[in-house]
């Protein structure tokens, strides 16, 4: 974990992990990022992350100032309880504790931030306050 006592006030401080879960397939993750491209968007998150199919500046700069691991998955890929705790509500995003894994963000709030990076930054450090 990387220490900034900024962001540890910010609610990271139980948070071992950070899943990124897109609304993307990964055998047709290749199709989805060509359909988000021409602008035939299928998740949400991808907005917020990519412009184009590079990362955003902005994504990167947030992704530094996160003090912990982010792993991003596909909906096909994830099993178990990370599968429990998002059910269908793609996409998703899902801090892991030491004691239990905790949905923050479900499609409704990932498509709430309209794309924006410092909106989503946001919503993740207030739904993180929240169950810590």
């Amino acid at each position: 974990m990387r220490n900034d006592d900024n962001l540890v006030t910010n609610g990271y401080e139980n948070i071992e992990k950070i899943y990124l879960i897109w609304n993307a397939d990964w055998s047709i993750g290749v199709q989805a990022a060509k359909d988000f491209v021409s602008g035939i968007e299928s998740c949400a998150l991808c907005a917020i992350v990519y412009s184009g199919v590079k990362q955003k500046t902005e994504w990167k700069a947030c992704q530094a100032t996160i003090p912990v691991p982010i792993e991003t998955v596909y909906k096909n890929k994830i099993t178990g309880s990370l599968k429990a705790v998002v059910k269908e509500d793609f996409p998703a995003v899902v801090a892991e504790t030491n004691k239990e894994l905790i949905k923050l963000m479900g499609k409704a709030e990932v498509e709430a931030c309209e794309g924006d990076v410092e909106k989503f930054r946001s919503a993740l450090e207030q739904r993180m306050r929240k169950f810590t």
